[in-house]
């Protein structure tokens, strides 16, 4: 552990510039801007902790994410003082940055959900498509196929279906005898 600490020490003197100083005079520009820009405050982690919370006592997924996000929401109304219809703006077509500070910019400057709209919009087309073709039997067709050989002709007197090894439906490559089971043995299988 010294040994770890003393390395990062020395690394840090000699990519930061020398001395503590050139690396605190590179963040001095960025925490002014963001102090002008945003009131950083405790009461900014309340929707990562409502999260957490969401987590730990496993609530389901939609409720807790609907939780974290009307949170956020009420956060970045009373305690930012953002304006009500902004958030929803920021929401659609993402937040951008006019802080001063070019990298700071950058770094806050993302998009919302129309910057995922190729995403999504292959989930919803590739589910639709997929609902459709159940729909139409369309998998079902391309799935018989490949089942009937696991299936063994029924009886009149049983209705279900035996448990099959997948060895026994699809031909493979040959398992040497010390593999395979007694009874796959016995069974010349």
């Amino acid at each position: 552990m010294p040994l770890r600490r003393s390395f990062y020490f020395v690394s840090g003197l000699r990519y930061g510039g020398g001395d503590a100083s050139g690396v605190a005079g590179n963040i001095a520009p960025l925490l002014a801007g963001l102090d002008t820009s945003f009131r950083i405050s405790p009461v900014s982690l309340i929707p990562i902790l409502v999260m957490v919370v969401c987590i730990v006592i496993k609530f389901p997924a939609i409720p807790a994410v609907m939780a974290g996000v009307v949170s956020g929401l009420i956060v970045a109304v009373a305690a930012q003082g953002m304006p009500f219809g902004d958030i929803f703006t920021i929401g659609f077509s993402g937040y951008v940055g006019h802080i001063g500070v070019a990298l700071l910019d950058e770094l806050l400057t993302a998009g919302g959900i129309e910057s995922m709209m190729h995403a999504n919009s292959i989930v919803i087309i590739a589910m639709a498509y997929g609902g459709l073709m159940q729909k139409t039997g369309q998998i079902e067709a391309l799935v018989s196929p490949a089942r009937l050989p696991c299936e063994k002709p029924r009886r009149p007197d049983r209705t279900h279906r035996r448990v099959v090894r997948l060895h026994e439906c699809y031909p493979s490559r040959p398992v040497s005898r010390d593999l395979r089971s007694r009874s796959d043995v016995r069974r010349g299988v």
